[in-house]
């Protein structure tokens, strides 16, 4: 007989009706669940598909005792689960700030795409725990992209973007576009390279989670509601970035040794990875992937933004098994017609449709089209000045991620042990489903809703989960043979023993190595991992296979090129 697993903390919404989420043992199928109040005999039954349940009328606030059974593929009922529960009095908190309601020049729409996954009704349940005294902690979200701007929204004062602990980790001054390489200023160039002239996408991306909220009316709300930090990190510049520059960046966030010698003083518990390129695999930066999923840091990646392109998979790193990937749906819950398919799209979260699909059935030319974010106007280049902030209208799959890694780290304020195993299971089961019954290639579990998450991870808190650092739990590194997608023609990623990086001797043989292959060193010094460049006369793949013949070499890697999704 299936066993039952109740978890609840009086979880309950504006109209007082608690909210209780179980779970199933067992070996049998389940064919239906009921439920009853205090006393075991007003059964009512309730559909089998259900795993959070609210009560068809309101509960006076008060201590109640639920009881709940579920029944087998044979129709016998198991023995009653009971939980006490403690039913508060709970309203979605509305922030002060102008745009979260929407203005005349919004067309009276404001951040839809936050009452869309529910967090209002979050941000509510969270100010009554406080009340009650529940201690919540700071948590980082690592925003790796093209870097920050000073925008009033995000930089304040206070500020809830740590630039201080941001970094450019573009290695290249070529593709840095600031006339140097890895260094501590994060700061957005500005990268001209789709059809605007500048995206300032680090800013838009970072606003949705850490944007200043109740901070005098102005602006956007973002959905740490000032208790989530973002540090920015800048990998993509002017031609994008590439794949030693997006793993130095990852590295970095997660406290782990990498080009530029240092690490934050706090690392991140997110990461969010709104960008893409278009290969079946990068095995250099699924290396730095695993690492942090093995640290119970958990990676946010973007589906791409390419289905009308006949793109059937995710981009990459979505497509890695050690990250969340995230689909993108319109106001009306309908996938983007823009969003990736896939098998690994794990959980969707809104993305607009813009005005790039005016006869999609959707297109409403007004606000509901965009999600709102704080951005400098995209005409405008580096340096910018005040005028220049405004709020922008938004779309993607780039701007549904960070709804995910916001209320991923929303839930770590609470309690921040959770890892991408437990991230896929609040998802499993807490998503709205949208599309065919269960997983499926667009919405994956389904739509983001932050207020079930919650009650999820509260479940899940109870359990032992088997700790696994990937969705398939298979983590072997996987060689290159030829490149697959769009590749830098200018470098290679060059791996060396772990013993020539020992003595200056060692070190000097290596240098001289790679010398004679026709490769010049980008950082300078030799180390494990070297990002070389490619005289300009030779073939790049002769020079990998002319490289991979020496003994101090254990692999080169190509150097793939990533952009804002």
């Amino acid at each position: 007989m299936p066993g039952l697993f109740i978890k609840s903390t009086g979880l309950s919404d504006y109209e007082v009706r608690p909210t209780w989420f179980w779970e199933v043992y067992g070996p049998d199928l389940v064919a239906g669940f009921r439920y009853s109040f205090n006393v075991e005999d007003d059964w009512k039954e309730v559909d089998a598909s259900v795993r959070s349940f609210q009560p068809a009328a309101p509960l006076d606030v008060g201590t109640y005792t639920l009881h709940v059974q579920s029944q087998s593929a044979s129709g016998v009922w198991s023995r009653s689960a009971s939980e006490s529960v403690i039913v508060r009095i709970l309203s979605p908190y509305t922030p002060t700030d102008l745009l979260f309601t929407g203005t005349v020049a919004t067309d009276n729409i404001g951040q839809w795409s936050l009452e869309k996954i529910h967090l209002p009704e979050l941000w509510g349940y969270l100010k009554v725990l406080e009340d009650a005294g529940l201690q919540r902690s700071e948590v980082i979200v690592a925003v790796i992209d093209t870097g920050y701007t000073n925008h009033p929204d995000l930089i304040g004062p206070p500020t809830n973007l740590l630039i201080d602990q941001g970094y450019d980790l573009i290695a290249s001054p070529i593709d840095a576009e600031d006339g140097d390489g890895v260094d501590p200023d994060a700061t957005d160039e500005g990268d001209g390279n789709i059809s605007v002239d500048n995206s300032w996408h680090g800013s838009g991306v970072a606003s949705v989670i850490a944007a200043l909220s109740d901070n005098g009316g102005n602006g956007v709300a973002g959905i740490g509601l000032n208790s989530v930090k973002v540090i920015p990190i800048r990998a993509l510049g002017k031609n994008g970035g590439t794949t030693y520059d997006i793993a130095q960046s990852i590295r970095y966030a997660a406290g782990l040794p990498n080009d530029s010698g240092k690490v934050p003083d706090v690392v991140a518990k997110i990461i969010n990875l709104s960008i893409g390129a278009y290969v079946s695999s990068d095995p250099y930066v699924d290396e730095a992937l695993e690492a942090v999923a093995g640290m119970g840091i958990i990676v946010v990646a973007a589906a791409g933004n390419e289905r009308e392109d006949g793109k059937s998979e995710v981009a990459y790193p979505a497509l890695s098994d050690h990250v969340v990937a995230v689909a993108a749906t319109t106001y009306f819950d309908s996938i983007a017609p823009y969003s990736n398919p896939g098998d690994l799209v794990d959980v969707a979260a809104p993305g607009g449709i813009g005005d790039f699909f005016p006869s999609h059935l959707e297109y409403t030319n007004t606000w509901r089209d965009w999600v709102i974010a704080a951005s400098p106007k995209f005409e405008k280049t580096h340096p910018l000045i005040s005028d220049d902030y405004v709020y922008a209208g938004i779309v993607g799959t780039s701007i549904a991620t960070p709804h995910v890694a916001g209320v991923l780290a929303l839930l770590c304020t609470v309690d921040n042990r959770m890892d991408l195993a437990a991230a896929l299971e609040i998802f499993e089961r807490s998503s709205m489903d949208l599309g065919p019954q269960g997983k499926d290639r667009d919405f994956g579990h389904g739509l983001l809703h932050a207020l079930h998450a919650f009650g999820a991870y509260n479940v899940i808190r109870e359990e032992v989960l088997l700790p696994i650092s990937s969705k398939t739990g298979n983590p072997e590194l996987r060689l290159q043979s030829v490149p697959v997608g769009k590749i830098d023609e200018r470098h290679l990623i060059v791996r060396l023993h772990n013993e020539n990086t020992v003595s200056a001797k060692a070190l000097g043989h290596a240098a001289d190595v790679l010398t004679a292959k026709g490769v010049t060193l980008v950082s300078g010094h030799v180390g494990r991992d070297n990002l070389v460049q490619v005289n300009e006369a030779a073939n790049i793949q002769d020079v990998r296979e002319d490289l991979l013949t020496e003994e101090e070499v254990v692999a080169v890697f190509f150097n793939y090129r990533y952009f804002p999704l």
